[in-house]
């Protein structure tokens, strides 16, 4: 009886250990070794997301730091430059409806002073981007509609409004300019320097102009 338990005892074990290397086994084995794997694998792409996720957002920073750094001047220069461009953008617009005017004096004004806000344009889009200023590129809503009245009108009422403009633009940019010529930077107080000759000289005239007028 005793070798009967023993022999029954000895089958049991050796079925044991037969089933622990069946093939079903080792699926189960290598399915939980595949997870244990694949969440190891999973924690270490997280790290390196999150690594990578770090370095982006540490060059980011430096970019924005970089992008601050671009401008080579300060705030004061800054708005000069784009209120000098905006200004000038405005003057040649003006300039474009009045040279169809009737009176030859005040067309050859328009005339020439679109070409010499023209060329002014180009060296100010020169030097603001030696300093890293980006330049408005068009009119405001404003003063598209300012500009569709003035097409409405011609003659006289034509030739008032227009150097009234002038003159009134005029005084403004002028104070500017010469806030401008007092900049710490000299590029940019250079070039102011060297138009406020030529932006009194339109003033004046737009004033005996406008004598003329009345």
């Amino acid at each position: 009886m005793k070798k009967m338990r023993f022999l029954s005892l000895i089958i049991l074990v050796a079925l044991s250990i037969q089933a622990c290397h069946s093939p079903e086994s080792r699926a189960v084995d290598n399915d939980s070794t595949a997870s244990d794997s694949t969440a190891q694998n999973g924690d270490a792409a997280a790290q390196g997301d999150s690594i990578g996720n770090d370095s982006s957002k540490s060059e980011g920073k430096g970019k924005t730091a970089g992008n601050l750094m671009q401008s080579s001047i300060d705030s004061e220069g800054a708005d000069f430059l784009k209120k000098a461009g905006a200004n000038s953008m405005w003057e040649i617009q003006l300039a474009d409806i009045a040279a169809k005017s009737a009176n030859p004096k005040i067309k050859d004004f328009a005339i020439n002073l679109k070409k010499y806000h023209t060329q002014f344009n180009k060296d100010l889009k020169t030097l603001s981007g030696n300093l890293g200023i980006v330049l408005p590129t068009g009119l405001t809503t404003e003063e598209k509609t300012h500009l569709d009245n003035m097409r409405k009108t011609n003659g006289v009422e034509l030739d008032k409004h227009y150097i009234g403009m002038v003159i009134s633009d005029h005084e403004e940019i002028l104070a500017l300019f010469k806030a401008g010529a007092a900049n710490r930077k000299k590029e940019l107080s250079d070039f102011a320097i060297k138009a406020i000759p030529t932006l009194e000289s339109h003033f004046e005239k737009a004033k005996a102009l406008q004598a003329q007028l009345k």
